[in-house]
């Protein structure tokens, strides 16, 4: 079962280790926390990540041909995250160029698809698949991630403690009412929201961290 009971199928018990302890551990994170989806997603890809490679570890063995192989997924998922944060950010600037007329659309338009030609091996896309919604989904899974992860080294690399850590986080979290009173949102349905509540819970994290390091992040 997956997150919010939602069963698993077929295709994904047939499938690799590497893709099904990534679903249930991820999907079963979703169920630990209410926080903004930008950071949650981040934080749940976090600590799968990290949690794979115990449990193989603890069930394989250090050595063991399976832990080997969890790890270097791990390890190749958490570089994809930060190649997705690098090529978002061009895009993004070659946007803003096209946008203040620095350009003209078919320049846009040529200047993009030579971003998404060598994007799609570090991202490990299929030469063709990757687009603007693609790379902005997965910017969702990635924006929040090395801060994340800053979080993770801050807590002695201990995934129980930094699993602990966000719950807190979550119940110390400002409400959605607290952010739109903040700063004069009309509503949760804007990009404005989303950025601000994040923002927020960010500062959040910095603080509770500090609290219980004493180290400023």
């Amino acid at each position: 079962w997956g997150e919010v009971a939602t069963p698993v199928t077929p295709a994904m018990l047939t499938g690799k280790l590497d893709r099904f302890l990534y679903l249930v551990i991820h999907e079963d994170c979703h169920d630990q926390f209410e926080l903004p989806y930008g950071i949650e997603e981040a934080l749940c890809n976090l600590i799968t990540f990290k949690a794979m490679a115990e449990f193989t570890e603890e069930k394989y063995g250090p050595y063991a041909r399976e832990h080997r192989a969890i790890r270097r997924y791990a390890e190749t998922q958490s570089r994809i995250t930060r190649a997705t944060i690098t090529h978002y950010e061009q895009l993004a600037t070659l946007y803003a160029r096209y946008e203040s007329k620095q350009i003209s659309p078919d320049a846009l338009l040529q200047e993009r698809a030579a971003i998404f030609k060598l994007a799609a091996k570090p991202l490990a896309w299929t030469q063709g698949e990757l687009n603007n919604v693609s790379i902005a989904s997965n910017m969702t899974y990635s924006r929040h991630y090395p801060f994340l992860e800053s979080v993770f080294d801050a807590l002695g690399s201990d995934l129980a403690r930094t699993v602990a850590f966000f719950r807190r986080v979550d119940r110390i979290k400002p409400s959605s009412v607290d952010v739109i009173k903040r700063h004069g949102i009309g509503g949760e349905n804007s990009v404005e929201y989303i950025r601000a509540y994040e923002s927020a819970v960010v500062e959040t994290i910095r603080t509770a961290l500090a609290n219980e390091t004493g180290v400023k992040s």
